[in-house]
C-alpha cells in the first residue's frame, strides 16, 4: 500500500471526532475511503434484502446463513478493512464484521453496539455479546467497554498502521499518523498525542531522516507525563540517536 497525504481527510477525521451524532459506521467508512478514495459512502441496503430472507434468525446468525466469518491472516488483506469490501466478499476483521453486523441489527431496530475489548473486537447485539468472526453468542457477561466512534477509526487505522510497518513501508504508516494526529488534537488527547509522535519517530528514523525522527521524539518527551515509561523510552531513544552516524546520500 502506497497511501497518500490527505489533508481533507485528517480534517474529516478530526471532525468525526467531535461530531456528536457520528457513528461507528461513520469512522468505518472514512478508514475504507483512505484506503480506496473512490469510495465516499457504503450502504448495507443490499445486503439487508438478503437478511429479510432469514428475517426469524437473529442478525448474527443471519449474517452466517449468507456467510460471513473470519478468515486466516485477515489482517494483511487490505479488504478485511474496508466495509464495502468485506459486504462483497462476507470476510473480515473482526472489528468490521462486527460493524456490518451493528448495522443490520440498528437497521432491524434491534439495540447493538460494539465492544471495544482487547485482542478482539466484539459486538453486543439485543443483550447478546457476540463473536462476530464466527457470528456466534459468547458466555460473558458483566460490563464491556462500548466502543464509540472515535474507538473504532483509532483502532482501524492501527490495524492497518501495523501492517504498514510489518511490510516496511513507515511512509504510508505515517500518513495514517496524521489522520490519527488529527483526532488526538480534535478530542485534546495529550496522551494519544505523545504516542504518535513517538511512532512518527520511529517512522522518520526508519526512513534515514534523524532529525526528523529527533523533531518528534522531542515532542513527545514534552507531551509525556514526567517520569513515564514513555518518556524514559523515548530519552533512550533520544540518546541513541546522538550516537548514530548521520546518513550517506547517493
Amino acid at each position: 500500500m502506497n497511501l497518500q497525504p490527505d489533508v481533507e481527510l485528517t480534517t474529516a477525521f478530526s471532525g468525526l471526532a467531535v461530531d456528536e451524532l457520528a457513528t461507528e459506521w461513520d469512522a468505518a467508512v472514512l478508514v475504507n475511503r483512505m484506503i480506496d478514495p473512490l469510495v465516499q459512502s457504503v450502504s448495507i441496503e443490499p445486503l439487508l434484502e438478503g437478511v429479510v430472507s432469514i428475517r426469524d434468525e437473529p442478525p448474527w446468525r443471519a449474517l452466517e446463513q449468507l456467510g460471513f466469518c473470519g478468515e486466516e491472516n485477515a489482517l494483511s488483506n487490505f479488504d478485511n478493512s474496508c466495509v464495502a469490501r468485506v459486504i462483497e466478499r462476507r470476510r473480515g476483521l473482526p472489528i468490521t464484521l462486527a460493524l456490518v453486523l451493528i448495522e443490520v441489527a440498528r437497521a432491524r431496530g434491534e439495540e447493538a453496539w460494539g465492544l471495544n475489548t482487547p485482542g478482539h473486537f466484539l459486538a453486543y447485539v439485543n443483550g447478546q455479546v457476540i463473536d462476530p468472526v464466527r457470528m456466534s453468542p459468547l458466555p460473558i457477561t458483566g460490563d464491556l467497554p462500548k466502543a464509540s466512534a472515535v474507538d473504532v477509526a483509532l483502532r482501524m487505522l492501527n490495524n492497518i498502521k501495523h501492517v504498514c510497518m510489518e511490510r516496511r513501508h513507515p511512509h504510508s504508516a505515517l500518513v495514517i499518523i496524521e489522520h490519527q494526529r488529527g483526532i488526538a488534537a480534535a478530542i485534546n488527547n495529550q496522551e494519544l498525542h505523545a504516542g504518535l509522535h513517538l511512532e512518527a519517530g520511529n517512522c522518520w528514523f526508519a526512513l534515514n531522516m534523524p532529525d526528523l525522527a529527533r523533531e518528534h521524539f522531542e515532542m513527545c518527551v514534552t507531551l509525556s507525563p514526567t517520569g513515564s515509561e514513555l518518556q524514559r523510552n523515548v530519552e533512550m531513544r533520544l540518546r541513541l540517536l546522538g550516537r548514530a552516524k548521520p546518513p550517506t546520500f547517493h
